[in-house]
């Protein structure tokens, strides 16, 4: 027997790969700050994440380590998303161009993008990196819902299986949750503006044109030809 008929395959491990995750994090688009009535500026703002691998959590880890109780979790949450913040808008915070402009500009010698965007974070209010910070760490989880192949309702916070989604649900985008279910949306109106709707296209079907067919000549019928015997006979 094959060793490799022995060793059982890790469907965990399996899954990882093909969401690429052991090569590389996986990107997701989020809207942080779409339930935050009073901020205009913030509301509309998507940023995509990617999750941090175990190799830069230790990096972090051991770059905060040295700091005091108060710092370290303030730190921790600036080191974590100046790797985890990829695009806001689709555009990047800042790029190599814009970076070497503005060490140009303002007299500085930031190296590298992410020491521009830690300083970025810094001077941003702390409700903002908070909330930034919470969308990371949620993340995981719904890494986690992909590998098992479910989603979460975004109101109760309910789990299904994919196979058992409620009839009438409607499908999330730039959100923690996946879905909306129908219960849900009658239940609690107000909050549908809270979240964006997947518009589902609709697949175009190929339309048949009709084609006359000619039919077979298989001569008279039988009341023609009964008409045409009286017609003889009289």
């Amino acid at each position: 027997m094959r060793l490799q008929e022995v060793i059982p395959i890790n469907p965990v491990a399996s899954s990882l790969e093909e969401l690429g995750a052991l090569g590389g994090t996986g990107l997701y688009k989020i809207k942080p700050f779409k339930d935050w009535k009073g901020a205009p500026v913030w509301k509309e703002k998507i940023f995509t994440f990617r999750l941090c691998n175990a190799g830069e959590i230790l990096d972090i880890a051991s770059t905060v380590k040295s700091t005091s109780e108060n710092e370290r979790i303030i730190d921790t949450k600036i080191e974590v998303l100046s790797r985890a913040l990829h695009l806001v808008n689709e555009s990047p915070l800042i790029s190599q161009e814009e970076l070497t402009k503005y060490n140009e500009n303002n007299k500085t010698e930031f190296s590298s993008q992410r020491e521009w965007i830690a300083v970025y974070l810094k001077n941003l209010e702390n409700v903002v990196l908070n909330r930034l910070y919470a969308i990371y760490e949620a993340l995981e989880y719904k890494q986690i819902r992909q590998l098992q192949g479910v989603v979460q309702s975004g109101i109760n916070g309910v789990n299904y299986p994919k196979a058992l989604i409620p009839e009438g649900s409607l499908y999330l985008q730039y959100s923690l949750p996946e879905i909306l279910t129908s219960d849900e949306i009658a239940n609690n109106p107000d909050y549908l503006e809270s979240f964006d709707i997947e518009e589902k296209e609709e697949k175009e079907v190929a339309s048949v044109p009709e084609v006359e067919v000619e039919k077979p000549n298989t001569g008279d019928s039988f009341e023609e030809r009964k008409q045409r015997r009286e017609e003889e006979g009289s």
